[in-house]
């Protein structure tokens, strides 16, 4: 009966039966339609079958941070791992780390990003209660240069000031033109916040990738102001 309901409307069905808030006619990405590439650590194979060794992009990793010490309510904290080959300028999701884990962990994602990607671009949200993460992170360091641990990862923080939801939108014509393709195994909570776009509880995922490809854009690249009011 379920799987009846489902065929007559799947937004209907999400939204009724799964209390996922997804409203069809303002529905923005639709990630079924994304082209997919696959991702073994160190090439990425592309929907079109080409072989880009990681070594040859150019990377970028962003944390989306959370503050919260409730670790089953709440936002999420993120940290998407993106790509672009330099030749032909094409962007990849490769990884996403996305869960509600405390300060301490996120920042244990960035290491465990860094011991493989050491040359990737590494860049925070420091907006608010994020800037207490430098002070983290210098502690963190200080362990780790004590136990002969690698301790370099050069983060920086950066202050969001252009709005959230206008950010994350400007991403849809790169979306719907293939210029984006993301990897197979990407976390289902992170396709699932893209589908949910604008109407959805949380949007952590889909900022922070757009936050991840700013940076490969560079941190002074102009975002597309949208002007409008969702």
């Amino acid at each position: 009966d379920l799987m009846f309901l489902y065929w007559s409307g799947a937004a209907a069905f999400s939204y009724e039966k799964q209390n996922e808030p997804l409203d069809p006619t303002r529905q923005i990405f639709y990630p079924d339609k994304w082209p997919r590439c696959q991702f073994d650590g160190r090439t990425i194979t592309t929907s079109k079958g080409q072989l880009i060794p990681v070594r040859d992009c150019q990377l970028a990793i962003w944390l989306d941070p959370r503050a919260s010490r409730e670790i089953t309510r709440n936002d999420y904290a993120a940290a998407p791992l993106v790509a672009r080959e330099r030749s032909s300028g094409m962007t990849f999701v490769l990884r996403c780390l996305i869960d509600r884990v405390d300060t301490s962990n996120q920042l244990l994602w960035l290491w465990e990003y860094f011991a493989r990607y050491p040359h990737a671009t590494y860049g925070y949200e420091d907006n608010g209660f994020q800037v207490m993460i430098a002070d983290l992170l210098e502690t963190q360091r200080a362990e780790r240069r004590a136990r002969h641990l690698p301790d370099q990862l050069p983060l920086t923080g950066y202050t969001s000031t252009k709005n959230k939801l206008d950010r994350i939108i400007s991403l849809q014509p790169k979306c719907d033109l293939g210029w984006i393709e993301w990897a197979d195994g990407l976390p289902e909570l992170l396709i699932q916040q893209f589908r949910q776009v604008p109407t959805g509880t949380h949007d952590d995922g889909p900022d922070a990738v757009e936050r991840a490809i700013w940076l490969l854009d560079g941190p002074t690249t102009a975002t597309i102001d949208m002007g409008v009011s969702w």
